[in-house]
């Protein structure tokens, strides 16, 4: 897995549910990247 901190793209973070522990990342304008955060600074 490689680590996203050094791309400047344009994303938001979500929760596919209310008790979910992980933020998942949407890459506006990206297709196939998939992507998590713990904290919503860091992006794995």
């Amino acid at each position: 897995m490689k680590k996203m901190g050094t791309l400047r793209l344009k994303h938001e973070f979500y929760k596919k549910h209310r008790g979910d522990k992980i933020w998942r990342v949407h890459f506006i304008k990206r297709y196939g990247m998939h992507a998590v955060s713990f904290d919503k600074k860091r992006i794995l």
